[in-house]
């Protein structure tokens, strides 16, 4: 078997059905095999039973009754502890980091988008933390402030 990838599992999918490719299998939803009409071979092949997989609903006039998360994206200066200091930062506002992954910057050796998830108990101090990193983070997009799941 030779893996390749894919931008999403339903373009490889729409890539199997319109190239008309044979002996050719994707990972994908069971609404995309029926969409497009694909047998499906194996069901539940995942091998770590604790794999959750987010979905968002964006809606810009949504605000959330008592936020208590946020996620946000953002890149640091290619330096030491530059990590440190934000997380140093939100430790002391009292943030919960519940969730934190880099990933490389396409055509920028050592640089890395990081993605976070905050949790917190007072969104004053969220504010706070906030206006505390923002002078050391480069490119922060703020993707969400919502009420978590308990």
């Amino acid at each position: 078997m030779k893996l390749t990838k894919a931008s999403s599992t339903v373009a490889a999918v729409q890539e199997i059905v319109s190239e008309k490719l044979e002996g050719v299998g994707a990972v994908a939803s069971l609404l995309a095999a029926k969409m497009y009409d694909l047998e499906i071979l194996a069901s539940n092949i995942e091998s770590y039973s604790e794999n959750l997989t987010r979905f968002f609903v964006l809606d810009r006039s949504y605000k959330a009754e008592n936020p208590d998360k946020a996620s946000w994206c953002f890149t640091l200066p290619h330096k030491s502890g530059a990590l440190a200091q934000i997380l140093t930062i939100l430790s002391f506002y009292d943030m919960n980091l519940t969730r934190i992954q880099s990933l490389p910057i396409p055509g920028c050796p050592w640089e890395y988008f990081f993605y976070i998830d905050i949790r917190f108990g007072d969104f004053q101090r969220y504010l706070l933390a906030l206006s505390a990193v923002r002078p050391l983070i480069a490119n922060l997009d703020i993707l969400g402030i919502y009420k978590g799941m308990a």
